[in-house]
């Protein structure tokens, strides 16, 4: 299996982004506090269920987001 993008809606910091990955090795870059983490936690989340420690479900929703 192979992921070919990654969309995000109200995850954490992202309102919404869209992440294409392509074939073999990829590298995600940025500042601190760019989302680098949030992006693989969403991966986490989305294949295995694994919710990132010390947080609910609930406190991945982006602040303000209904």
């Amino acid at each position: 299996m192979r992921i070919a993008q990654v969309e995000l809606e109200d995850f954490k910091s992202y309102a919404h982004a869209v992440v294409a990955l392509e074939a073999g090795t990829n590298a995600i870059l940025g500042a601190n506090g760019a989302g680098k983490s949030t992006l693989l936690e969403a991966i986490g989340l989305a294949l295995f269920g694994h919710q990132p420690p010390g947080l609910r479900l609930g406190d991945l929703i982006r602040q303000g987001a209904t």
